[in-house]
C-alpha cells in the first residue's frame, strides 16, 4: 500500500509539484530503497527487541507518516517523509 498511494495519482502530483521534474519519481521509489537499506537493520532490531514491539512501532510510525502525507506537504518535506516511512 505504501507504493500504491502515490502511484495511483502520480499524474495529478505533476500538477501539485510542478517544479519537481523527474525527481517526482522518487516519491514512489524511495520506499523501496529504504527497504533495501534498512532491511538488515530491521532484522537486528527484531532480534533484540522482539517482533511484536517492533511491528507495533513500525505500524504506528508508518500510519502517522501516511496521515501526514495526506496534507500534500512541500516537496522536500514529502521526500523526507517518504524516507522516514520507508525506514518504518
Amino acid at each position: 500500500m505504501q507504493f500504491a498511494k502515490f502511484s495511483v495519482f502520480f499524474q495529478q502530483l505533476r500538477g501539485v509539484y510542478v517544479d519537481a521534474g523527474t525527481s517526482l519519481g522518487f516519491l514512489v521509489s524511495l520506499i523501496s530503497a529504504m527497504g533495501v537499506i534498512f532491511g538488515v537493520v530491521a532484522g537486528l532490531m527484531v532480534a533484540r527487541f522482539g517482533y511484536r514491539r517492533i511491528l507495533l512501532i513500525s505500524l504506528l510510525a508508518g500510519g502517522a507518516l501516511s496521515f501526514l502525507q495526506a496534507f500534500i506537504l512541500p516537496f522536500p518535506v514529502m521526500l523526507f517523509s517518504r524516507v522516514a516511512e520507508g525506514a518504518s
